[in-house]
């Protein structure tokens, strides 16, 4: 290995705790550290340091054919071919904002959150830790089971949800028209989520 001295982005090579700020592909690697005293030297277990991508560089390999797969998988089809007009790739759909939506004939927020979350699951290899059937519980449990079928009915899963939950239109959009079942479902599913 290679021994680090402290610099620009390393702090602390020569105590206890070593420090590496703006981490960059070629700190990736196996660490180890060495102790000498008095009684000689010995040489710790490795410890691994990973490099993750961002969302923004995992975005940048979806070209706009595999954006208009991803919308088949989602059943967002309608959306498709508007998406393949205007040549959107991963890096476009990511944060594209309500303007672009709009523009792209996605003028449904609701539509617009469903396929802005199931994207950032997608690009994160994200599983769903609140499916349908939890939301069907929750809804159950705070006696909202009057918009069951419509949740159901829009695949209604709990990452989705809790973007929607502090956002009236897309409730609205559910067919949640009432002021007090919109507050319930606001104040009171991310904590349910949070449970989980």
């Amino acid at each position: 290995g290679v021994d680090l001295t402290d610099g620009s982005r390393i702090k602390g090579a020569s105590t206890a705790t070593l420090s590496i700020t703006a981490v960059q592909e070629i700190d990736k690697g196996d660490y180890t550290c060495v102790v000498t005293n008095t009684a000689g030297t010995d040489t710790s277990k490795p410890a691994a340091l990973g490099i993750e991508a961002s969302l923004e560089q995992l975005a940048e390999e979806y070209k706009c054919s595999d954006v208009v797969e991803f919308l088949n998988e989602i059943g967002m089809s309608k959306y498709a071919e508007s998406f393949e007009d205007n040549d959107i790739s991963g890096d476009l759909l990511l944060g594209a904002g309500s303007e672009v939506f709009d523009e792209l004939n996605v003028t449904s927020v609701l539509d617009q959150i469903i396929i802005e979350v199931l994207f950032q699951m997608k690009l994160k290899g994200s599983k769903e830790k609140c499916p349908l059937k939890k939301v069907v519980e929750f809804l159950n449990e705070n006696k909202l089971s009057t918009h069951v079928p419509a949740f159901e009915d829009k695949r209604m899963i709990g990452e989705v949800l809790l973007k929607c939950a502090c956002n009236d239109s897309a409730l609205k959009e559910l067919g949640v028209a009432s002021a007090i079942d919109r507050k319930k479902i606001e104040k009171r599913f991310k904590s349910y989520f949070e449970q989980l």
